[in-house]
C-alpha cells in the first residue's frame, strides 16, 4: 500500500464518537406518549428505536425546572411520584432524549403532559 493511498483513505477511516451512527437514525422520531393511570400515576410510553433506552425528565406544578426521573430501557416508563398536593389534580410534563452507551444523543423529544388525578 502506497502513501498516497493510505492518505487518500485517512478521512473515511477516522474515528466517531460512540453512537454517532445512530444519531441520523434518531433524528426528527417521536418520543414521548403519555396517559394519566389514576391514583396518582402518569405513564410514558415511547419507541427506543436504534438506542439502547431513554432518560426520563419530569415536571410538575411547583417545580422550578426538569428534573432527571429515570434511564428506561423499555417501555412504557410509570411515574409513580406522590401528588405534591394530596387529593388534588397535578398538571406533569415530560421531555425524553434517547441514549446509547450510557450517553444522551440527540435532542429532547417534544414536551408530552397530562393533569394526574388522585
Amino acid at each position: 500500500m502506497g502513501v498516497s493511498y493510505a492518505a487518500a483513505i485517512r478521512p473515511a477511516l477516522a474515528c466517531k464518537p460512540r453512537g454517532a451512527w445512530l444519531w441520523p437514525l434518531l433524528r426528527g422520531r417521536r418520543r414521548g406518549l403519555v396517559a394519566n393511570l389514576g391514583g396518582g400515576k402518569a405513564e410514558v410510553s415511547f419507541s427506543k428505536s436504534s438506542s439502547h433506552g431513554v432518560n426520563v425528565y419530569g415536571w410538575r406544578e411547583g417545580d422550578g425546572d426538569f428534573a432527571f426521573l429515570a434511564r428506561d430501557n423499555a417501555s412504557p416508563y410509570v411515574d409513580e411520584r406522590p401528588p405534591l398536593a394530596a387529593g388534588k389534580p397535578e398538571l406533569r410534563r415530560y421531555k425524553l432524549i434517547y441514549v446509547v452507551s450510557d450517553r444522551e444523543v440527540g435532542q429532547f423529544g417534544a414536551i408530552a403532559e397530562t393533569v394526574v388525578t388522585p
